[in-house]
């Protein structure tokens, strides 16, 4: 009897940490950002020129959302934030994604109080250059890229 209960309870536990796994997975790669289909207008702004916004083309939305994910809850940053993507929902509510300048992947991004690791830095760097007319034609290197 008591092997059968030891048998049981093994199972049950091996299932519980089976689902947390699933579950843990769905939601690092759907992350904190909303859909895009709820999404109207993303803008860009650099710490250097923080009072300019430059719009993100909607076909870049996919590659910016695919840079930054998967993500998972990480660590709070150990610096201040650079540079920011201000996101407009169709709703009229505003989600600003302030990025973090860390010389490892993954990207490190705050939405609120939440501090997130994932994507990578050079995905994030090929979407800012094709898209930020400012940044297209630079050939230093990006602020999210090691030395």
């Amino acid at each position: 009897m008591l092997r059968k209960k030891k048998w049981i309870i093994g199972i049950s536990i091996g299932l519980c940490l089976a689902l947390a796994l699933l579950v843990s997975l769905f939601q690092t790669r759907k992350g904190p950002l909303p859909d895009l289909t709820a999404v109207s207008r993303i803008s860009y702004s650099r710490f250097l020129d923080p009072g300019t916004l430059h719009d993100i083309a909607p076909t870049y939305w996919p590659s910016l959302w695919d840079s930054l994910l998967p993500a998972s809850y990480g660590p709070v940053p150990p610096n201040k934030s650079s540079d920011k993507f201000v996101v407009t929902l169709k709703d009229n509510s505003i989600i600003t994604i302030h990025l973090y300048f860390l010389y490892e992947e993954p990207c490190a991004f705050g939405i609120g109080s939440c501090y997130f690791r994932g994507g990578s830095h050079r995905k994030l760097n090929e979407v800012i250059r094709a898209t930020v007319p400012p940044y297209q034609e630079q050939t230093w290197v990006p602020v999210y890229s090691k030395p």
